[in-house]
Parts: C-alpha cells; sequence; structure tokens
C-alpha cells in the first residue's frame, strides 16, 4: 500500500511541475521598495503588497546583476498567472519566474525551468525509491513471515 502511495506521488508531483512560459505567466513592471537577501531573495515593490520571493540560486542567469539590485530600481518581472489574484495580499510571498532590468536579464524563463526540472527529477527518482523500498520491504517481510508460519 505504502509502496503504490509512493509512486502515485511520483507520478502526481511529475504533473503538478508543469514548465511556464510567456502564456501561463503574467509581466509586471514594478519599483523596488526593499531587497532583502532572507533565505535567499525575498523583494518587496511600492506598487504590490505581496512579496517577490526568489529562492533557488540555480534560477539565476546573472547573480551580480542580482545582488546589486537596489531601492527605488525599476524591475520587470513575470510570475505565474496562478498567482496574479494574491499581488495586493500582503501575507503572500510569490514566486519570481523571470527578472529582468532595463538592461539586464536576472532570471529567465528558461533558467526557471530548468532549474524546475532538475528539481522535478529529483522528487520523481526520491519517491519512485522510496516507493521501491516500501515494496522490497513488504515482500521481505511476507517471505520472512511465511517461512516463519511454516516452521510452526
Amino acid at each position: 500500500m505504502f509502496a503504490g502511495l509512493w509512486f502515485a506521488g511520483a507520478i502526481g508531483w511529475y504533473f503538478i511541475y508543469q514548465p511556464v512560459s510567456e502564456s501561463n505567466t503574467t509581466e509586471y513592471t514594478a519599483t523596488i521598495a526593499s531587497i532583502q537577501p532572507v533565505t535567499f531573495y525575498s523583494i518587496t515593490t511600492e506598487e504590490y503588497g505581496a512579496k517577490f520571493g526568489i529562492f533557488f540560486e540555480d534560477t539565476v542567469a546573472d547573480m551580480n546583476a542580482l545582488s546589486n539590485l537596489s531601492a527605488g530600481q525599476i524591475i520587470t518581472f513575470r510570475i505565474k498567472n496562478s498567482d496574479v489574484s494574491n499581488l495586493n495580499n500582503t501575507n503572500e510571498i510569490i514566486y519570481i519566474v523571470s527578472l529582468k532590468t532595463a538592461d539586464t536579464e536576472i532570471i529567465t524563463i528558461e533558467s526557471y525551468n530548468k532549474n524546475n526540472s532538475k528539481m522535478q527529477l529529483q522528487a520523481v527518482l526520491g519517491f519512485a525509491a522510496g516507493g521501491s523500498l516500501c515494496l522490497i520491504a513488504a515482500v521481505l517481510f511476507l517471505l520472512w513471515h511465511k517461512g516463519k508460519l511454516g516452521k510452526r
């Protein structure tokens, strides 16, 4: 049973993380109010209530440009369409899927997708390995239990 759940998790995880594109994201332009390197980077803007998060260094195409962002700077960013309704929710942290300034691309959709593909593969392999271990443990238990019953 647990093995089945692990394998179902692997399949579910595979379908949850679909690549982002211009068609399933929305682009915004905003002015940075503050930028804090908390857990990785958290950006607040003058225009929106939500915080915008950059949590995976592997998505960043230009780390130097990210480190040089500052308050008052105008940025253009993309978020998933499913997050658009949370733009003004001050309790939300929305993941940025692309980020650029007037002259530098900091995060591209391609770099975001590449990192997500890597994370997706790791998750699926983890679920598959967990399911396999549960299945092996169940078979070993049944063989041990069957052998134990036969000796009575």
